[in-house]
């Protein structure tokens, strides 16, 4: 089984990586800013999870390949978190879901034991001109930034394995069972294929509908974690909700079908 390194263990997506990963008896590295608040989470008395710290901006390229050491997937959690100072979000979102994410990707390329890189990203990122990918990417341009790190991954297909998760907005309840699509599925429009139409709202728009592209971060983890571990499905893109008239399906079930699934006419 591989070993996972999880970047931004101590944020909300990251616990739930973590959490998913030893659920599966996998073995975690936990890449975290902040030893003292790893400690005050309970992160370095879990079983089977060494902490390390790994900064994707403050620390050096170096340092991040140490604390690879002996991973075998690298989970990245990371993003920003919201201030709504503009100037201020505009700066955290580019240092840390662009240019942090592009330091991670340099590191796991150069990390002798890692072979496979899975990010959590956003829906709407090829949807510049909607009206959802619009009011989200008020937020500190936080989707522009994001779109640069995916791009910068994929451009390192040949040597780095990829799979890019694209999560729907996220809940604190589940909205129903996961659906795992191919790029740009949920682009807001309707998808009868779904069973019946499936609109991706933004937050701003979400209090008054209760048909958007939410999901829960655990569900996130479950595929996330699942990509780590299906090796046949790999530099692809994949999008995540849920829904409730979706029957639960084991997700590493859920990516198998994506194993010959051709990026280059879905990007």
């Amino acid at each position: 089984l591989p070993v996972i390194f999880v970047a931004g263990a101590t944020g909300r997506s990251g616990l739930e990586v973590v959490r998913e990963s030893r659920r599966r008896g996998l073995q975690v590295k936990a890449g975290v800013r902040d030893m003292a608040k790893a400690v005050r989470m309970g992160l370095t008395e879990m079983d089977g999870v060494e902490v390390v710290i790994a900064d994707v901006n403050a620390s050096s390229k170096e340092e991040l390949v140490s604390a690879m050491r002996g991973a075998n997937v690298v989970v990245c959690t990371t993003g920003y978190v919201p201030t709504y100072l503009p100037a201020m979000d505009r700066a955290s979102a580019r240092m840390i879901d662009n240019l942090g994410t592009i330091n991670l990707v340099e590191a796991a390329e150069s990390a002798e034991s890692v072979h496979r890189f899975v990010l959590i990203s956003s829906l709407l990122i090829n949807y510049p001109n909607s009206a959802s990918y619009k009011l989200l990417n008020t937020l500190g341009n936080v989707l522009s930034e994001k779109q640069e790190a995916e791009d910068f991954l994929r451009s390192k297909a040949s040597a780095l394995e990829h799979v890019i998760v694209r999560a729907g907005i996220f809940a604190t309840q589940k909205q129903g069972n996961v659906i795992v699509a191919g790029a740009d599925t949920f682009s807001g429009d309707e998808d009868a294929s779904w069973g019946g139409a499936l609109k991706c709202v933004s937050p701003f728009m979400a209090a008054t509908s209760t048909n958007i592209c939410a999901v829960t971060r655990q569900q996130v983890a479950e595929v996330a974690v699942s990509a780590a571990l299906v090796p046949e499905v790999r530099n692809v893109i994949l999008e995540v909700v849920a829904r409730p008239d979706i029957a639960r399906a084991d997700t590493q079930a859920l990516l198998a079908r994506f194993q010959s699934y051709s990026l280059s006419s879905h990007t």
